[in-house]
């Protein structure tokens, strides 16, 4: 089974859709190529919680449709309609999987939660809340070395959180622009994003189709705000000598001239 999934297709809302719903659904999405690709892989969260992905998209899927219908959207009913069907197919799969577990927790005399699919399992199992016309397979191993860095989480001084419709639409934008995103609440379309403040700047301007002017405006900080917050931290480092003194022995000729010197250093303290 391979270590990641790519996702490919043409851009397009339904295309940010698809990776919204990975996102929400705990996996970890980065992006290939902005709008046209991404490497979906399997957390170890998701691991733990073997029941926990495939349950949070059944909310998932009706939160997203309600709320295109109260955003007014022309296309709300047939989204509705498409996302439902989505729904009973992740709820077949869902069925299949508790059936299997509850099978193996009798056979294994073991807690059902304790279970642990597969790796790849999960993977597998998504392929049902994307659109079928969206490519998403097992992606080819590569003869090249994958180098993949990522900064610490805790190195950012801001964090953002962004909910509702719009947001939602919008967030394979904030993965393109190598922010974090996370604490995802499928009732609210709500999440979290962390990273260089000018990119959460820059992400909010798209999301408003603003500038970034009133992006600013939105978190109620100035472009002085990015600047510090973005700043590398740059250890202070303080050298600190003792104080030393030279005691000078010159020594004359019989005419006053110089003929040597002797040059003795001591640290005080």
């Amino acid at each position: 089974m391979a270590a990641a999934y790519l996702l490919t297709g043409p851009s397009g809302p339904s295309f940010d859709t698809a990776v919204a719903m990975l996102v929400f659904l705990g996996f970890d999405v980065e992006t290939v190529k902005p709008q046209q690709a991404y490497r979906v892989r399997e957390t170890e969260a998701q691991r733990a919680d073997v029941l926990g992905p495939m349950s949070r998209a059944h909310s998932l899927y009706l939160s997203y449709a309600l709320a295109a219908l109260a955003d007014g959207r022309e296309d709300a009913a047939e989204l509705e309609q498409q996302m439902r069907a989505y729904a009973r197919q992740s709820a077949a799969h869902l069925d299949s999987l508790k059936t299997l577990a509850a099978q193996a927790a009798h056979v294994v005399g073991r807690d059902l939660h304790k279970l642990r699919p597969a790796p790849g399992a999960l993977l597998a199992q998504a392929r049902a809340v994307v659109p079928k016309d969206i490519g998403f397979a097992p992606e080819p191993v590569s003869p090249h070395a994958v180098i993949r860095s990522s900064a610490p989480r805790d190195r950012y001084a801001r964090t953002t959180t962004v909910a509702g419709l719009a947001g939602f639409n919008s967030l394979s934008r904030a993965v393109d622009m190598g922010l974090v995103v996370s604490n995802c609440d499928p009732e609210s379309l709500r999440y979290t994003v962390t990273g260089p403040t000018a990119n959460q700047v820059r992400f909010l301007a798209q999301m408003q189709r603003g500038t970034d002017a009133a992006a600013l405006a939105a978190l109620g900080i100035t472009a002085e705000t990015v600047a510090e917050e973005d700043r590398p931290d740059v250890p202070e480092i303080k050298v600190s000598l003792p104080t030393r003194t030279t005691t000078s022995d010159i020594k004359h000729d019989n005419e006053g001239r110089i003929v040597h010197v002797t040059q003795k250093e001591a640290s005080e303290g």
